[in-house]
C-alpha cells in the first residue's frame, strides 16, 4: 500500500538514494508535451527536477515544445516539420500521420532503456498517443492535467457530457485541439483510446494520477478501477511563492500604483472561450471608472486599453518574477469556465491572496470560504458583487484573514515537499513491486 507522505518520505528517499548509492539507480523517463510554459510543464518540470536531486534518481525529460534544454538530461522529440506536418494532418484528415506514428516507434525504444516511464500530456502533435499506450511495455505513473483521456479527443470538454451519454458522437467542439476542420473521428477515437487503456492497465503496473478529485470521478466514469487511481494535487514551491514583506516596495519596483487595490487576472489569449474571454472584458468595464481598483493583467494578451486602470505585465516566463507580481497584488481573479487543478490559483494562494473564482472543475477543492469567494459558473454580475465586497474599506480585517488562510492551506496541502513526497514513495511502489512480479495494485 502508499504510505502517507508525512511520515513516510524520509524513509521513502533515504531507500532509493541508498539504491542510488550501492550502483542501482532508479531510471525514470518524464514525457510531457512541453518542458516550459503552462501549468502541465511547470508541474511535470518541477517534479521531474526534484526528484532527481532529492531521490537521485537517473532520469530524463523528453519532451517536444517550449526552450531548447542546455542538460543531457532532457531531449526533444521531433522537430519543427514534424509538429507542421502533424498538426496539418490532424486538421485536414483528424488523425495522427506517419511522422507522428515513427516519433512514437523511435521514442519507445529510448523508453525501455528505463526502470518507470512517468507520463505527463500525450497529446500536442509530437507522439502518436494511441500507438504509445498500445506499445508502452514500462511500469508507469500517469498525470493527468485535463479531461483528453475521458473524451475522443477533446482536451477540455467545456459543458459537453458526450463522452458519457452519447460516446463522442456528432462531436461539436472539432475547433478543440487538436482541431480538425471536416473529418469527425472522435467516437472511434473515443472508443480505440478506452481499449488501449484497459489493456495498458492490465499488462503493466502503474497508475493514473490526478490533480483533483473533480478529474478522478471522470476518470472512474471510463471505467478505471478505482485502486489504480491516486489523487496527489499539483505543488506550489512555497519558499519561492510566498507573500511579500514590503508590499510597498515591491510595487514601486514592478512600477505598480502604490495606493490602489490591485486585482491580478491572467489573461493569456483574451479571445479564449474556454479561458472566459468575455466575462473578464466585462470585469474590466465595469471597473473603468472605480480608480480605487487597479487590474495588473499577465499574458500574452494586451487588454483593450480603454477599459479600466490596468497594468499589462507581458508574459512572465520567469518564476521568480511571477511570485513577485502575486504578491504585489491584493486578490487573484479567475475568470475561466473549464480548469482541473490550475497553478495560477494555487500560487497565487501560496502568496497570501484571496481567490474570487467560478465554480468550476477541481478549483472548488482548492477554494473554500475561509480562502476566497466561489460563484456560478459564468455569473459575471456574482463576482463583480464579490469583488467589491472585498475590495471595500470596510473589508481589509476579513481580506488579511483571508491571505492568512489561503497561504495557510498551501502549505498544508500543496506544499512542494509534501507533493515530492507522493511521488517518490509512489515510484517506490511501483518500482518495488515489479522487482517482485506483484501487481501494482494489490
Amino acid at each position: 500500500m502508499l504510505v502517507t507522505p508525512h511520515s513516510d518520505r524520509p524513509n521513502s528517499i533515504l531507500r532509493l538514494a541508498a539504491a542510488a548509492r550501492a550502483g542501482t539507480p532508479r531510471r525514470v523517463a518524464t514525457v510531457n508535451t512541453n518542458i516550459s510554459g503552462g501549468g502541465a510543464a511547470t508541474v511535470a518540470r518541477t517534479i521531474w527536477l526534484r526528484i532527481v536531486e532529492d531521490a537521485h534518481f537517473a532520469s530524463k525529460f523528453f519532451y517536444s515544445f517550449g526552450a531548447s534544454s542546455p542538460s543531457d538530461l532532457a531531449e526533444r522529440i521531433g522537430n519543427r516539420f514534424s509538429k507542421a506536418v502533424a498538426a496539418m494532418g490532424f486538421r485536414l484528415f483528424g488523425t495522427a500521420n506517419w511522422l507522428l506514428r515513427a516519433n512514437t516507434t523511435r521514442y519507445l525504444r529510448r523508453l525501455r532503456r528505463f526502470d518507470l516511464v512517468h507520463l505527463h500530456n500525450l497529446h500536442g502533435y509530437y507522439v502518436d498517443p494511441l500507438r504509445l499506450l498500445r506499445r508502452l511495455d514500462r511500469p508507469f505513473v500517469w498525470t493527468l492535467h485535463d479531461s483528453w483521456l475521458c473524451t475522443g479527443r477533446c482536451a477540455l470538454a467545456f459543458d459537453c457530457e458526450g463522452w458519457q451519454n452519447r460516446g463522442c458522437r456528432q462531436c461539436a467542439n472539432l475547433a478543440q485541439p487538436p482541431a480538425t476542420w471536416w473529418f469527425d473521428r472522435a467516437a472511434g477515437d473515443l472508443l480505440q483510446k478506452r481499449a488501449e487503456l484497459q489493456s495498458l492497465l492490465r499488462r503493466q503496473a502503474g497508475y493514473l494520477v490526478t490533480p483533483s478529485n473533480w478529474l478522478r470521478s471522470r476518470i472512474l466514469a471510463i471505467g478505471v478501477p478505482p485502486e489504480r487511481v491516486r489523487v496527489i494535487r499539483n505543488p506550489v514551491d512555497t519558499a519561492q511563492f510566498r507573500p511579500a514583506t514590503d508590499k510597498l516596495s515591491l510595487r514601486r519596483q514592478l512600477h505598480l500604483p502604490p495606493d490602489r487595490f490591485l486585482v491580478l487576472l491572467s489573461a493569456a489569449r483574451l479571445r479564449d472561450p474556454l479561458k472566459g474571454a468575455d466575462h473578464m472584458r466585462r470585469l474590466l468595464a465595469h471597473f473603468r471608472h472605480r480608480p480605487e481598483v487597479h487590474f495588473v493583467c499577465v499574458g500574452a494578451a494586451r487588454p483593450e486599453s480603454q477599459q479600466a486602470q490596468v497594468s499589462w505585465m507581458g508574459y512572465v516566463d520567469s518564476p521568480d518574477l511571477l511570485a513577485k507580481i502575486y504578491a504585489a497584488c491584493d486578490l487573484f481573479v479567475s475568470t475561466s469556465l473549464a480548469e482541473n487543478f490550475p497553478m495560477c490559483v494555487a500560487e497565487a494562494m501560496a502568496c497570501g491572496l484571496p481567490v474570487v473564482a467560478f465554480r468550476v472543475g477541481g478549483i472548488p477543492e482548492q477554494i473554500c470560504q475561509q480562502t476566497g469567494v466561489l460563484v456560478d459558473s459564468g455569473d459575471t454580475e456574482a463576482m463583480i458583487r464579490e469583488m467589491e465586497a472585498i475590495a471595500s474599506d470596510g473589508a481589509r480585517t476579513k481580506l488579511l484573514a483571508m491571505a492568512h488562510a489561503a497561504r495557510a492551506k498551501c502549505e498544508r496541502l500543496f506544499s512542494l515537499d509534501r507533493i515530492i513526497a507522493e511521488y517518490a514513495a509512489l515510484y517506490d511502489e511501483l518500482l518495488e513491486s515489479t522487482r517482485q512480479n506483484l501487481p501494482a495494485a494489490a
